[in-house]
């Protein structure tokens, strides 16, 4: 059987980010994409067969290459970056509604070759297949190509939102809410490993903990979040528990991609994976 694989560009401030996606049907990428990644430039898709004796595929971004990659980074939001056979399977059923995916941070370093053509393999196929990495040097402030150019009013009121804390609080639930069925589908198959990082993250309580639900740990993370008196503070609760749930993998971790996305649009804090220090 032939699998469909696909990648798209998001830009996110000086950073593209590269998304790999695979399902069964190409036409339910192509779908998911237009309806959750509308503003995203898509790349190249490719088809590939899974080896039998392997239970998913490897992308792999330690291979040598035959083009200068010099100042570039190209870094995978999950090491290693394995999708495997039965989540690609599963996706379009009730609890997959986000197909499996690898996330992958590019920028580049003042100096850096002016054009990236960068391989990469994928691991655990019948037939060796590779897709590329096609980015250039930007020579202009970063846009996204098929946005609009914000009028002189929306950058004001962004500013304001920048520094209004009950406004950016309330921005943030509102994205929860917006996407609470898919979140809590995605959460249900991952409750107790999902709890386990979020009370190690100082999230959720004990008693949540121990008798995990999806409402029960939105709660807590929502009543956390109204506690917070600066910014800072509110971006470094953001940034705990995207990070807990990044470490579950699978759909788990596209959710998080997901919330990032969706609350750096609303709210413009950065929630990037540097750690943010307080004090």
């Amino acid at each position: 059987m032939t699998y469909a694989g696909i990648t798209y560009y998001e830009r996110d401030g000086i950073e593209d980010l590269l998304i790999f996606s695979a399902a069964k049907k190409l036409n339910a990428l192509l779908q998911y994409i237009k309806e959750n990644h509308s503003q995203a430039k898509r790349g190249q898709n490719l088809g590939f067969s899974f080896d039998p004796t392997k239970s998913g595929i490897e992308l792999k971004f330690d291979t040598p290459q035959d083009e200068p990659f010099t100042g570039w980074t190209i870094r995978p939001h999950i090491n290693p970056c394995i999708l495997r056979r039965c989540d690609i399977d599963n996706f379009g059923k009730e609890d997959y509604p986000i197909p499996p995916s690898c996330h992958v941070s590019v920028y580049a370093s003042p100096g850096a070759v002016p054009i990236l053509h960068y391989s990469v393999p994928l691991e655990g196929v019948v037939e060796p297949v590779s897709f590329f990495i096609h980015r250039a040097l930007r020579t202009h402030s970063p846009v996204i190509e098929t946005a609009e150019e914000p009028s002189a009013s929306a950058l004001k009121q962004r500013k304001r939102k920048s520094t209004d804390i009950k406004s950016i609080t309330d921005s943030l639930i509102a994205v929860i809410r917006n996407k609470e069925v898919v979140l809590s589908k995605v959460f249900e198959d991952s409750l107790p490993d999902i709890a386990l990082g979020l009370s190690a993250a100082n999230i959720i309580t004990h008693s949540v903990r121990k008798n995990p639900s999806y409402d029960s740990i939105i709660r807590n993370f929502i009543t956390g979040l109204e506690m917070k008196s600066s910014i800072a503070e509110l971006e470094v609760h953001c940034m705990n528990f995207l990070e807990a749930l990044s470490t579950i993998g699978g759909p788990v971790t596209g959710a998080a991609d997901m919330l990032r996305r969706k609350w750096r649009e609303e709210t413009n804090l950065q929630l990037d994976n540097k750690r943010i220090k307080l004090f």
